[in-house]
């Protein structure tokens, strides 16, 4: 039996891995044009890879557990609690590198990111552990803010690579 909105599901997988390729590929031209890659490209390209990577798996995880016979509750509880812990590693890793690399503290935009995507991670807590509002809008929603989010800080470092000087923190050179 196909899980009711699946194919939502399915082409958010799509569209994060579509994401994750354009990245690399952005990061490859970047090289081209500008020698080799600092510690700051090497952020950014591991940075939005592994975001894309972890919101495709995050996106597929409910069909899956589906196809194991589990429905309902349970259902629930194992894909958005996996999705929950997958994505709070990821976001838990791309913190530290960023501390790492020593690119400076967060400025306000990069303030809203983190907290969007932390805001993700609890929306699949809530979907995992809380039955009366357990389903797949949660799932599906947390995902895509998810995506979302980090599309658009990803969009926002790009204009760096066009020539435009972004405030602040979105300045590549600043890390």
């Amino acid at each position: 039996m196909e899980l009711a909105g699946s194919e939502y599901l399915y082409n958010l997988s799509l569209l994060a891995l579509t994401f994750s390729a354009l990245s690399v590929l952005v990061t490859v031209v970047r090289q081209i044009n500008g020698g080799p890659l600092s510690a700051v490209d090497v952020y950014l390209v591991t940075t939005f890879t592994s975001a894309g990577f972890g919101q495709c798996f995050a996106a597929v995880l409910p069909p899956v557990v589906g196809l194991f016979g589990l429905t309902g509750q349970a259902l629930w509880a194992v894909a958005s609690g996996i999705a929950a812990i997958l994505s709070a590693a990821v976001i838990a890793r791309i913190q530290w590198e960023r501390r790492k690399t020593e690119m400076g503290s967060l400025g306000s935009s990069l303030l809203v990111v983190f907290v969007a995507l932390w805001l993700s991670v609890l929306i699949l807590t809530v979907n995992a552990f809380v039955p009366a509002v357990q389903g797949i809008g949660l799932h599906a929603a947390a995902v895509t803010l998810s995506l979302g989010t980090v599309m658009w800080s990803f969009v926002r470092r790009i204009a760096c690579l066009g020539g435009q000087r972004p405030r602040g923190e979105w300045d590549l050179g600043r890390g």
